[in-house]
């Protein structure tokens, strides 16, 4: 019986920095012309999206868009909803940032409140919970022992 020593490379990624913030909104909405007086604010959505995540030097900057979602009951007894977007844009410096960075940015909100101020206007605040992580590529120098029959 022969034993043979085999060595392989394998790439696996590995996370060089994660890092948490938080992301703050105030916002008052109008309602357009063609929408209903507000009776009553029944709830408030939210859907965050990044569009994109860029590294220069020791910087990292996350741009996206939050888009929420307010139904309310018209003076008219029926459920209607509008819908207002608003852009997103969150910086963090980042010490050592590696050659050819993965970036990862996951967004949860944390809570959105929303209520009628008037007849025609909402005021919205909430606060989201960003994630940042940055992932490199290691390689690994593995070896293993074969025996040969």
């Amino acid at each position: 019986m022969v034993n043979e020593l085999k060595t392989q490379k394998i790439t696996v990624p590995s996370c060089a920095f994660e890092v948490s913030s938080e992301e703050k909104i105030e916002l008052e909405v109008n309602l357009p012309d063609y929408c209903s007086d507000i009776k009553r604010a029944l709830r408030c959505f939210a859907e965050v999206g990044i569009n994109s995540t860029e590294t220069a030097g020791d910087r990292l900057s996350v741009k996206g868009d939050i888009v929420l979602r307010l139904l309310y009951v018209g003076e008219d007894g029926k459920i209607d909803c509008i819908q207002q977007t608003v852009s997103l844009s969150k910086h963090t410096d980042v010490k050592n940032m590696p050659e050819n960075p993965i970036v990862i940015c996951e967004v949860k909100p944390l809570y959105i409140n929303s209520r009628a101020a008037s007849q025609r206007r909402f005021t919205v605040s909430g606060n989201f919970l960003l994630n940042f992580k940055i992932y490199t590529y290691s390689i690994l120098i593995v070896s293993t022992i074969q025996h040969i029959v």
